[in-house]
């Protein structure tokens, strides 16, 4: 299951006795975590994030480019006044 703003989670459910109780439990575990975490993206494919040294080359700096769009999976911040910082 996907939604527009990126994120994709899959419920995976053992044993359950029955096809609607599988269904239920999933439902409510993807539910739980489109409600409770999101993506932070911190990059797109092909971005710059710094600059490698390198030895003995015949180059000696080497630029770290992302080869795919980079993000990481957090939970979402509780409600907080507006003058407060994020803080991840």
């Amino acid at each position: 299951m996907q939604l527009a703003i990126g994120l994709s989670l899959i419920a995976v459910i053992m044993h359950s006795p029955s096809s609607d109780t599988r269904f239920q439990e999933a439902q409510k575990l993807l539910n739980y975590g489109f409600s409770n975490f999101t993506n932070i993206s911190f990059g797109n494919k092909g971005d710059t994030i710094g600059t490698l040294d390198v030895k003995k080359g015949v180059n000696t700096t080497v630029d770290a480019v992302l080869a795919e769009d980079a993000s990481f999976f957090v939970k979402k911040a509780k409600s907080r006044p507006n003058n407060s910082r994020n803080n991840f």
